[in-house]
């Protein structure tokens, strides 16, 4: 029998890919970073003035997903 996140995984690629993530797939992570990094570092930065903070949040952000 297939599983319900099977079936949903297969009919969202970005679920799909959050599930290699969450398994430890390190090329996953890695197109997962370099497809929302730009929107994450804009997103922060729009709300953190200095720079080296923005780099740094982002930074932790992305380190507590993988």
């Amino acid at each position: 029998m297939v599983q319900p996140e099977t079936i949903q995984a297969q009919a969202n690629p970005e679920d799909a890919l959050i599930a290699r993530v969450r398994e430890g797939d390190e090329a996953a992570f890695e197109t997962l970073y370099e497809r929302y990094l730009p929107r994450v570092y804009q997103f922060v930065s729009k709300r953190v003035s200095n720079r080296a903070d923005t780099e740094e949040i982002v930074q932790e952000a992305f380190i507590n997903i993988f």
